[in-house]
């Protein structure tokens, strides 16, 4: 069974990016919503002692829609809030060996980098996340919908940063203005926790 995971730091660390209130909301409340519904909907079942992933992977073959859409939720959420608390000197994505090569390599530099998936997010029509991710030396913007993910459709990508664009998640503190919650979010990422995730 599943436990709300700790934010990795304190609930005023990323103001005026994302506001007490904000965190407060998306994840003690929201965030712990989609946790509780998935050990009400796993316990008992062959899916109760799985990892989270395997239970993404095997809900979304079998169809079991409202385990996949609340594990799904559960994976994204936790990445998400993973990817904020940088350093202060953790602005730039260039500045980790990895992510400057796989920059260099998918896109026109740092800001062609930002601009394209600036523009993903924004575009992502609907409720739903925008992920990056590393596959066969490249990076890889994705959008997915509601609770969807690279788990269970490309099982050879790494996920590297996950951008949550439900309403939810900046209306608080940016209304409907998604464009600039990204911009700011893109300013607000802990690239070390991104880069870490190439191992």
């Amino acid at each position: 069974m599943f436990t709300l995971p700790e934010l990795p730091y304190t609930k005023t660390a990323l103001e005026p990016f994302l506001s007490q209130e904000t965190l407060t909301y998306h994840h003690d409340k929201h965030f712990n919503a989609y946790v509780e519904k998935l050990n009400s909907l796993i316990a008992g079942t062959e899916y109760e002692k799985l990892p989270l992933a395997e239970i993404i992977r095997k809900s979304a073959a079998e169809g079991s829609k409202g385990i996949f859409n609340n594990a799904g939720q559960v994976y994204n959420h936790d990445f998400y809030f993973k990817c904020f608390g940088r350093q202060a000197d953790d602005t730039c994505p260039l500045k980790h060996a990895k992510l400057k090569e796989l920059i260099e390599a998918s896109f026109a530099g740092s800001d062609d980098f930002r601009t394209k998936a600036t523009d993903a997010a924004v575009g992502n029509f609907g409720s739903g996340w925008t992920w990056l991710v590393e596959e066969n030396g490249k990076i890889e913007i994705l959008n997915y919908s509601n609770a969807d993910n690279p788990l269970r459709d490309r099982p050879n990508a790494v996920p590297l940063l996950c951008i949550d664009v439900w309403e939810h998640a900046y209306y608080i503190d940016y209304r409907n203005d998604r464009k600039k919650y990204v911009t700011e979010l893109l300013a607000n990422v802990n690239w070390a926790f991104v880069a870490s995730q190439l191992g």
